[in-house]
């Protein structure tokens, strides 16, 4: 993963929101953070988060968004990525984590080398190794099915470490495949 900006540089998680799954609906938690080796982590709405490494091509910062018409609701609008359009995904609106702040900064979500969309992020707060032993794999009938479990993080708190393939899931039912 690089971090480069559209127009910039920069360098971004949150607790879980309260819906329920069920444990037959989801595989379990252990099993979906299975060869994840590094995560980017980042903040939306004060809540810290992270995400596999490899679903993240780059960190941009976005100057400019562009509003289109009849659009759903997660789906902001585009921008500009060195001269290719952009779909801007609003990600507290995608995977329920509440209230982002102004979209200005965006990891650029790649799928077999093809660039997918930007997932908004209030800011990154960088990339760390994924460790099995401090990995907490979330109770999938009390955590939404987004969250795989929890890691400590540098500052003494807990990132929650989102499943990449819901991600993925929740952006090909907005018809990003």
């Amino acid at each position: 993963m690089t971090t480069t900006g559209s127009h910039g540089s920069t360098t971004g998680s949150r607790a879980p929101s309260s819906h329920a799954s069920s444990a037959s609906a989801v595989p379990a938690a252990s099993s979906r953070a299975h060869g994840i080796e590094s995560l980017v982590c980042f903040m939306i709405a004060n809540r810290s988060y992270a995400l596999d490494v490899s679903l993240v091509r780059e960190v941009v910062v976005v100057s400019a968004v562009f509003p289109v018409p009849r659009m759903p609701a997660p789906v902001v609008g585009v921008f500009s990525l060195r001269g290719a359009t952009v779909a801007l995904v609003e990600t507290s609106l995608l995977l329920d984590l509440g209230s982002g702040g102004e979209p200005t900064t965006a990891l650029v979500i790649v799928r077999n080398h093809q660039t997918v969309c930007g997932l908004t992020v209030d800011r990154v707060i960088g990339v760390s190794r994924f460790v099995t032993s401090n990995f907490i794999p979330a109770d999938a009938g009390r955590e939404p099915p987004e969250v795989i479990g929890f890691m400590p993080d540098e500052r003494s708190g807990l990132l929650t470490v989102l499943d990449s393939g819901v991600v993925l899931s929740a952006l090909n039912r907005l018809r990003f495949r």
